[in-house]
């Protein structure tokens, strides 16, 4: 993982982060989940997910991520926000080289954005039905 280029700042993966993102492969019937989820069908896009939300979004993006870069491909995160029913729902947040887990990379950082964005969340005081 540290040579795959997941990770920009390869100082922060250390045994602990492998062992947790490799162990489950060890686990009985893991190749054949491993085979389905990357030989199976992408899954929905961006495009069709986003639409159907009614809550704020908050993204948090490495801007160093060489799998998935944040403003190219064919779902590019710079526009996310437009897929959104209000676009003001919608926050993106990169994290500057970071890689493809800015959580793993910078977690002060990202721990940080996610608070800052739960607290200027509105406060809801009444109960929902279910």
């Amino acid at each position: 993982l540290k040579s795959q280029g997941v990770y920009r700042n390869a100082s922060r993966v250390d045994e602990e982060l492998l062992e947790t993102l490799l162990e489950p492969g060890n686990d009985e019937g893991a190749e054949t989940v491993f085979l389905k989820v990357f030989g199976g069908p992408p899954g929905p896009t961006p495009e069709s997910i986003l639409p159907k939300l009614e809550c704020p979004v908050l993204a948090i993006w490495g801007g160093a991520d060489p799998w998935t870069p944040v403003d190219a491909g064919m779902h590019p995160g710079t526009q996310f926000h437009r897929y959104m029913r209000d676009e003001d729902d919608f926050e993106l947040v990169v994290v500057p080289n970071a890689g493809h887990c800015p959580h793993d990379e910078a977690p002060e950082e990202v721990n940080a954005q996610m608070i800052r964005w739960m607290e200027s969340l509105p406060l809801v005081t009444e109960e929902v039905e279910r």
